[in-house]
Formats: structure tokens, sequence, C-alpha cells
């Protein structure tokens, strides 16, 4: 009976050490809980300029991460700050909206592009958004152009952040109509 509580003893013993050592590696090493937060890029104001909008093409590896650049060649992916879609769809969401998007017609200019920046620089506070793109009039073949805006933000808040890239999206429409009106 002895040698059975000097057995029941030492599993009790161990069963409790390796409960402790499992509690304190659990509250030493954890990261505090933090909620997962999804963004869009807001509600555009309408032009009366109507453009159909073909799906933008993002070749780039962000899907619906924030994309940080930290440094010179360090990109940081931020899994808790979301896009509520890939950018590409955000994009093209926003310019439909923008655009009053009509069907696609002979008669309706043709906007398409492809996604070459689309994140926020850590170390100098600004949303960055650059594209390149080709708008198609009538039967007129279209060249292609680029468009890069960059908008700073004070806080690294993911509001002011998205609000910083809205405004990059704002600023491509207005060079869309120039490009439109200039009919070049």
């Amino acid at each position: 009976k002895m040698i059975k509580d000097k057995q029941n003893l030492h599993a009790a013993s161990l069963i409790l050490l390796l409960s402790f050592s499992l509690i304190q590696g659990c509250l030493i090493n954890s990261e505090p809980y933090r909620q997962n937060r999804t963004f869009d890029l807001g509600k555009p104001a309408t032009r009366k300029v109507k453009i159909f909008v073909q799906r933008f093409d993002n070749p780039n590896a962000c899907k619906r991460s924030f994309t940080y650049r930290a440094g010179e060649n360090e990109i940081i992916r931020d899994e808790y700050n979301k896009w509520a879609a890939p950018p590409e769809n955000l994009i093209a969401s926003y310019l439909k909206t923008t655009f009053q998007n009509p069907d696609e017609s002979a008669h309706t200019p043709i906007l398409s592009g492809s996604i070459e920046l689309f994140e926020f620089d850590l170390k100098e506070n600004k949303a960055v958004f650059s594209t390149a793109f080709s708008i198609k009039t009538g039967s007129e073949k279209s060249e292609s152009r680029s468009f890069i805006s960059e908008t700073k933000f004070d806080h690294q808040t993911p509001d002011e952040m998205t609000k910083a890239m809205s405004e990059n999206l704002k600023k491509f429409a207005d060079e869309i109509i120039t490009y439109l009106d200039k009919g070049e």
C-alpha cells in the first residue's frame, strides 16, 4: 500500500508540475488579444461621368491583409486589420460607384488597370497607391498610363490610414476625369 501511495504522490506531483509549466508558459509568452477589424474605401461621391470599369489586375501578393512598408526592403502583413475584399475588388467597386458604371458599349469609355502599389509606408506616414491603367474610348486603341498618389496621415491608426487610401482613390478618379476632358 505504501508503494501505491508513493506512485500516486509522484503522479500527482508530475501532473501539478506539468500544469504549472503549461500555465506559466501561456501567461508569459502570450500576446494580448487584438480584435480583427475590417475596412473598405468608404462611399465615394458619384460623378456625372459614365465609364465602364473592368476589374483591376493585382500581381502583388497582398490579398486582404493590410500591407505596411517598414523599411526599404521590409514588408509587414497585418493579420488583424484587413480589407473587406482584395484591393483589386475594392478599387473596381469604388470606381464603379464613382462613375455610374454603365453597360459596356462602343460609346462608353472602358477603364482597366493593374495595381502596382497598395500599401502604407510606416516610415513616412503615408498611404501609397500606384497603378498602370488605360482608357479605351470608341474604337481607338488605348495607351497605358501611370498614376501614383501618396497621402499623408497623422497617426498610424487603421481609421486614418484607410481614409488616406480613400483620398488616393479620389485623386485617381479626378485624374481619369481630367484625362477624358482633355480627350488625350
